[in-house]
């Protein structure tokens, strides 16, 4: 089932993005946003690495959901909020600085 959501919200995606592109014709603008896309689905694939950590997660899943909503900010009325974008690094980070200095098995 959130998968089929997931692939609804690309759909959506692309297809504001092919009509943004129509609208305009500027192809630094259409490598921008494929570039905001591409970051937002990295993000919420690294969410099945997280996972491990619960209250990581937690914190996670809601700066993806805060980086979805900026992503479609950006499509929508094209207002580039970077911070919004990029919120879940702060989150991957925390987690790979939890796995690097707080091993249970050193």
């Amino acid at each position: 089932m959130i998968y089929f959501v997931l692939a609804i919200l690309l759909l959506l995606v692309v297809v504001s993005i092919y009509y943004s592109y129509q609208k305009s014709n500027d192809p630094k603008q259409l490598l921008k946003s494929i570039a905001f896309v591409v970051a937002v689905l990295f993000f919420t694939y690294i969410s099945k690495v997280i996972i491990v950590h619960k209250p990581v997660f937690v914190l996670h899943l809601a700066l993806v959901m805060l980086s979805w909503s900026g992503l479609f900010l950006y499509l929508a009325k094209d207002r580039l909020r970077l911070w919004m974008i990029f919120a879940p690094l702060a989150s991957t980070v925390l987690f790979f600085a939890m796995a690097l200095f707080f091993r249970e098995n050193a």
